[in-house]
C-alpha cells in the first residue's frame, strides 16, 4: 500500500484526514481495519493503534476541517464534526476532490493540492 493510498483508506474509512509525510508512492504497510476508529478515541490514541506500525519512523499529522494540526488530546468525533459545514477548508470550491490530486505540506502550518 502507498502513502497516499493509506491517507485514502482512513479518509474513506475512518472520516479523518491524514498526512504521512513522504513521497506519495512510498511503500507502508497495509491498513486492514474494517472497522470505523472509535470516536471518543483521541487522535494519539487512534495514530498509536491504527497508523504508527505501519508507516514506522514517517511523521503523520491528522488535519481538522479548517486544514489545521489540532492537539494530540482532541477525539476524533470533534475532528470529524470539523469537516462538515461550510467553513471547513476540505468543503471549499478551491480544493479539486480529483484522484489526480495529491496533499502537499508546505510547512507545518500550511498545505495546498498539488497535480500528481
Amino acid at each position: 500500500m502507498t502513502v497516499q493510498e493509506i491517507e485514502n483508506k482512513v479518509w474513506e474509512q475512518d472520516g479523518n484526514r491524514i498526512i504521512v509525510r513522504d513521497r506519495s508512492s512510498a511503500t507502508v504497510g497495509k491498513y486492514v481495519h474494517r472497522n470505523t476508529a472509535q470516536g471518543r478515541w483521541r487522535i494519539t490514541e487512534s495514530l498509536n493503534s491504527r497508523i504508527g506500525r505501519l508507516v514506522k519512523d514517517r511523521e503523520v499529522v491528522v488535519l481538522d476541517g479548517k486544514g489545521k494540526m489540532p492537539n494530540g488530546r482532541t477525539l476524533l468525533k470533534t475532528i470529524r464534526q470539523s469537516y462538515s459545514g461550510n467553513g471547513s477548508f476540505f468543503n471549499s470550491p478551491n480544493v479539486p476532490n480529483k484522484s489526480n490530486y495529491c496533499w502537499v505540506l508546505k510547512s507545518k502550518r500550511s498545505i495546498r493540492w498539488m497535480s500528481k
